[in-house]
């Protein structure tokens, strides 16, 4: 079935629901200028997202020109499904972090990372094998370059913190900004798959990914975002935040992840940082009892990975 499309206010373009692992997780992007014929895809998702949602609505909608791909990084949520397409685009423009864009050429690595970190059931259904992309369909992009599409500026940022490989993509004259994993998701929880109704919405959680969480990093990226003036947001999890909301949203982005940092430095044990992790969002989310034991299994690991990398890096650095 092709999802639903979400479209902007008074726009051809639009996002849909991946169905990445479940409902509510992962946006796609579809731009279009108003009487042409060409597209933007903005954060495709991974392979079987492409092949089972994305695709559709290329096929419903008869698309014919892509201009460009855009990844704000590698990680194959974002970017697993961008071989896929540009094999049915081969005159498109694959955009991402100059830090990244070897792995879309040759994505071995993040193949291989990405079978030892999913349950193979998710990783057969949901994930699947990045394809490589030929080097010359490849433009790395870096902090102050602007890729011309038509008349629209697509200003790059480097948007560090979550990964080194991150850029975020700002389009000028629409006015929106797509800053992948750099700021908090906001994700819908589900309570109860009968009762959507129950559902916790706009459940906001910062991702600190393992081995790259940098918290100084990641201010000085959101600092930057939020000297910017107020643009749409286009969320890879999840979703479109309108302009009104844009510094609200991301203030408290910045809050996140000043608690984060606060628990990295103020823990004593991988303990600590549970509990401490557990009642910052457990209180943010107004969890049950049985609702934090669902958010561990589902979310916690998203949260708390990074935070934890960070302070047994450190640990190892004061017994030395």
């Amino acid at each position: 079935m092709t999802p639903e499309r979400h479209y902007f206010d008074n726009s051809n373009s639009f996002y849909i629901d991946t169905h990445f692992i479940s409902v509510g997780r992962c946006s796609c992007f579809f731009l279009n200028k108003e009487g042409t014929d060409e597209w933007v895809i903005v954060e495709p998702s991974s392979h079987m997202c492409v092949e089972k949602a994305v695709l559709s609505v290329i096929k419903e909608l008869n698309i014919t020109s892509v201009a460009f791909v855009v990844v704000t990084h590698v990680h194959l949520d974002h970017s697993g499904g961008a071989g896929l397409l540009a094999q049915h685009f081969p005159d498109a423009k694959f955009l991402v972090h100059e830090n990244g864009a070897k792995h879309l050429v040759d994505p071995t690595i993040l193949n291989s990372a990405a079978v030892q970190v999913y349950d193979p059931t998710e990783y057969a259904n949901y994930i699947g094998p990045a394809l490589p992309i030929p080097e010359a369909s490849v433009v790395p992009v870096k902090e102050g370059d602007i890729i011309k599409w038509g008349n629209e500026n697509i200003r790059v940022f480097d948007a560090f913190g979550h990964a080194f490989h991150s850029a975020a993509f700002h389009f000028e004259e629409m006015n929106i900004l797509f800053p992948g994993d750099a700021v908090a998701m906001n994700l819908e929880l589900i309570r109860d798959i009968e009762t959507p109704d129950a559902n916790i919405k706009n459940a906001k959680i910062l991702p600190s990914a393992p081995t790259q969480f940098k918290p100084k990093l990641w201010a000085t990226t959101l600092s930057k975002f939020l000297s910017l003036p107020a643009a749409n947001i286009g969320l890879s999890h999840f979703g479109y935040i309108p302009s009104e909301d844009y510094h609200a949203f991301m203030n408290d982005s910045m809050y996140l992840l000043t608690e984060h940092a606060r628990i990295c430095d103020e823990a004593r044990s991988l303990d600590d940082i549970d509990n401490e992790f557990m009642n910052l969002y457990g209180e943010r989310l107004d969890l049950t009892e049985e609702e934090r034991k669902m958010f561990i299994t589902e979310w916690f690991y998203i949260c708390v990975a990074g935070c934890k990398h960070l302070w047994k890096r450190n640990l190892a650095k004061m017994s030395q």
